[in-house]
């Protein structure tokens, strides 16, 4: 994710298919290249880095509600956290 002019964090990657990690919760709920994340169980944040502080809230297992833009149009959607990789610690 990076930060943009506007608030919240947009999900981007190299390549527009590496942006999410295949099967991750992230993709399992549907989430893309492009989505700029908004907020986390109704908490705005204005960067990745906040993101991931809210993040760190959470437990592995733990169901959190995500509102995104997608082509201007907002969306919500639930993720069940997940184990951040080894390699991504």
């Amino acid at each position: 994710t990076e930060q943009n002019n506007q608030t919240g964090a947009i999900i981007y990657g190299e390549k527009p298919n590496n942006g999410i990690v295949p099967k991750s919760p992230a993709a399992r709920a549907g989430l893309k290249f492009g989505d700029r994340l908004l907020s986390v169980n109704g908490v705005p944040f204005e960067s990745a880095a906040s993101l991931f502080t809210i993040i760190q809230e959470y437990n592995p297992g733990d169901a959190v509600n995500i509102e995104y833009e997608r082509q201007r149009e907002k969306v919500e959607t639930s993720i069940t956290l997940g184990e951040l990789p080894a390699k991504a610690k």
